[in-house]
């Protein structure tokens, strides 16, 4: 366990494991009663070993916007007992305490359980900035890409503008206007580029979070065709050169497309934070997921892709999203994507 020490308004809890301990059975509590400072949770520590390193933080973050609960509230700890934590040598600061029980859709945001999902996406933002604070390297688990909004306002609170590498078999650009379902995660790259724009202002405040212009999405299963038919979620500014569909990716080879995404970011020189989606796997080999895609990538695929910025110092940071524990009674799928980040990323 890496010594730290955390501390909340009003001081000091403690240090080492005793403190991790405290910071966890601080989180569980109500939302109401997190402590704050300035209305911002505070994740502090003084270890130069975390600073220089930059060691990877776990955050779970088990929000599932269709406020049924759904099986992806239970992934955080599916990796947790897969032994994500242990494979990275990284500390784990537990879950944060966010529930969404509110299935109804707000009228003027279009987003199921608005109060809670926007609850929810604050204390992502508070824990993601004040670890990146301090020198952690974060990695959040979600849940579904509802907490995507959470971590990249935490990372621009830090650190101001960022690129985002989204790898995803959908390109969750849906608005509240065109979605059907209202739930967050359909919308997720919509709201942080801006196109959703009252949803992102009450989830995020002042947006866009990303450009479109800084977005490399990777893996959309059928991109092509949304393009070629004018639908909806395609009808944004995500220049067509930075969407690396499935497709693309399957006739270059994952090999060629990592070397690709790897050029592109070095030329540009930014940070950037990477969204991990793992329905960008195809059913055939993820059917863990809750809207399951056809990308034809396998696990080598996919391993390739995300060792290509595991690597990169710029990498700030990571969120993992959708696994479906109820549709993985064997926890095998759990263990199969801890082996892909602990691949990339140890």
């Amino acid at each position: 366990m890496t010594r730290g020490v955390w501390w909340a308004p009003g001081g000091r809890i403690s240090d080492g494991p005793a403190g991790l301990s405290a910071a966890n059975r601080v989180l569980k509590q109500p939302a109401s009663r997190v402590p704050t400072a300035k209305g911002r949770l505070v994740i502090m520590s003084t270890a130069d070993e975390i600073v220089t390193g930059r060691r990877w933080l776990v955050i779970g973050a088990p929000m599932e916007g269709s406020g049924t609960g759904r099986g992806e509230i239970g992934a955080p700890g599916a990796f947790r007992r897969a032994g994500l934590v242990e494979g990275l040598g990284a500390v784990d600061f537990g879950d944060l305490p966010i529930a969404v029980t509110d299935g109804s859709r707000d009228p003027v945001t279009g987003i199921i359980g608005h109060h809670q999902i926007a609850t929810g996406t604050k204390l992502i933002a508070d824990a993601v900035s004040s670890a990146l604070l301090v020198g952690w390297r974060p990695i959040v688990l979600g849940g579904c890409c509802s907490i995507l909004p959470g971590a990249l306002t935490g990372l621009r609170r830090h650190s101001g503008p960022a690129k985002l590498v989204f790898l995803d078999g959908h390109l969750d650009l849906f608005t509240p206007k065109d979605t059907r379902t209202g739930e967050l995660a359909g919308m997720a790259l919509a709201v942080v580029t801006g196109y959703a724009a009252e949803a992102a202002g009450a989830l995020a405040g002042p947006v866009p979070l990303v450009e479109p212009a800084d977005v490399l999405a990777i893996g959309d299963a059928d991109g092509t065709r949304r393009r070629e038919s004018g639908a909806a979620e395609a009808a944004t500014a995500i220049p067509d050169a930075r969407v690396m569909d499935a497709q693309s990716i399957r006739s270059m080879g994952a090999e060629t497309a990592a070397a690709r995404a790897a050029a592109l970011l070095d030329r540009e020189g930014m940070p950037y934070w990477l969204h991990f989606d793992i329905d960008v796997l195809d059913q055939a080999v993820m059917p863990a997921v809750s809207f399951p895609a056809a990308t034809g990538l396998g696990y080598a695929e996919v391993e390739t892709l995300l060792k290509a910025f595991g690597g990169d110092p710029r990498l700030i940071g990571v969120s993992v999203a959708d696994l479906n524990v109820d549709r993985d009674p064997q926890h095998e799928y759990a263990g199969k994507v801890t082996e892909l980040l602990v691949s990339a990323f140890a």
